[in-house]
């Protein structure tokens, strides 16, 4: 169960640095990011802008009003403006903080805030052997609607993309 010293906020670019650390360990130490190389500077503070233009929400969860333990997302799902009302999330805890609901509760608030922005879908793209990932976004609603086998490589492994939905 979440901790009462945790609550959520918009991101501002002063949180660029602790966002990027906690991204760059995803891509560095697991499969849930299918890309190699970490991020710098100044591509996170372009992803940041391009954010901010498109009016999509960057949430951040602080450990004591302080320290940045979490972020969650969602943006554009595919170009085409046919999809417009779906939007791709993200969510990523630190490894020091998981197991305690921040990530359900990050996702539950994401989940109401695409609700109050007309989002009619929110889609999920996890890696196949990420068990817990595909449990979590089950007990949140989520159905597995696609799986893509050998879709992307990652240091040169072919991975299994699940793609799970939830209507809103």
């Amino acid at each position: 169960m979440m901790e009462d010293n945790y609550s959520w906020e918009y991101a501002y670019e002063a949180d660029l640095d602790s966002i990027l650390n906690l991204y760059n360990y995803y891509i560095l130490n697991s499969n849930a990011i299918y890309e190699d190389d970490a991020w710098t500077y100044e591509y996170i503070q372009d992803w940041f802008r391009k954010k901010q233009f498109s009016d999509d929400p960057i949430m951040v969860v602080r450990e004591g009003g302080t320290d940045l333990i979490a972020f969650a997302t969602y943006g554009e799902f595919r170009v085409r403006k046919g999809y417009e009302i779906t939007r791709e999330h993200s969510v990523y805890v630190d490894p020091k903080h998981s197991r305690k609901g921040i990530g359900k509760y990050l996702m539950t608030e994401l989940i109401e805030l695409a609700r109050e922005k007309g989002v009619k879908n929110l889609i999920g793209v996890l890696d196949s052997v990420n068990e817990g990932s595909i449990k979590f976004h089950e007990k949140l609603g989520f159905e597995e609607v696609a799986r893509f086998k050998d879709i992307a490589l990652k240091k040169g492994q072919p991975l299994t993309a699940v793609f799970m939905q939830k209507v809103l």
